[in-house]
């Protein structure tokens, strides 16, 4: 379904080039979930928004089904905030994705009801974001990012700013979504266990200018717990290397 080719990317600032991206490369399948993690500051965000279209290559290709992509055309993106418009209802806000695509609006009010059923948010539609929890929030962030209408979705510590308990709820939640939806989901995330619980490939960035330093394909089978000596064992390995990247920066 996607992939990245040698992806590199340099920013000038006042004190000189600043490499953030080195030949970046990796392949993820259809349908599959697959994580980023990295050392803080690698260039996960940056990678993201280039897949979204919202920043340009310096040198390197992105291919979504052989094809060299018109990315925006292909991919939802979902950044570190919610983004929700404080001014829209709950409802609105999921709609905009139509909106901005023209699409039918009867069409996308009748997805959206359905979706509010299947995202447990049935009888919030009125309310505007200030009224609704962290997770709710999230989760109509999610929906929002589903209504795209996209077959490729971004989400950036999409549950990164929520407490230990909802952020365990929604872990649960976002895969049987992703599974009865059947998207390609790529997640970044800073939570190790996380990537484990959720994805069938985790690649691991180096510390900047980033690099892929290993490229794992999850064979767990799912429903996959905490608890499970293999994950836990896998989990250390990794959180070793993550460790070294971040201390050899």
């Amino acid at each position: 379904m996607l992939s990245i080719q040698e992806v590199s990317k340099t920013f000038s600032t006042s004190g000189g080039d600043l490499p953030v991206l080195d030949k970046v490369s990796f392949e993820i399948e259809d349908h599959a979930f697959a994580c980023i993690v990295g050392p803080s500051g690698c260039g996960k965000t940056t990678l993201m928004k280039i897949l979204a279209g919202i920043l340009p290559v310096d040198s390197g290709e992105i291919v979504v089904h052989d094809r060299q992509a018109k990315l925006r055309a292909q991919v939802a993106y979902m950044p570190q905030s919610d983004t929700l418009l404080p001014w829209r209802t709950a409802f609105a806000n999921v709609l905009l994705p139509a909106q901005v695509d023209r699409r039918s609006r009867v069409k996308a009010i009748r997805e959206a009801k359905d979706l509010f059923a299947r995202f447990g948010l049935s009888g919030f539609e009125g309310l505007y974001p200030v009224e609704l929890s962290g997770g709710m929030k999230q989760r109509l962030g999610l929906m929002r990012t589903f209504l795209s209408h996209r077959e490729i979705l971004l989400l950036d510590e999409p549950l990164g700013a929520l407490d230990a308990l909802t952020r365990a709820h929604l872990q649960d939640w976002l895969l049987a979504v992703w599974q009865e939806m059947e998207k390609t989901v790529l997640l970044v995330t800073h939570d190790v266990e996380e990537a484990f619980l959720l994805s069938d490939r985790i690649i691991l960035l180096s510390a900047r200018p980033a690099c892929v330093h290993k490229n794992l394909a999850i064979e767990l089978p799912r429903p996959r717990a905490r608890s499970d000596a293999v994950l836990v064992r896998q989990k250390d390995r990794l959180l070793q290397l993550l460790f070294t990247e971040e201390h050899d920066v």
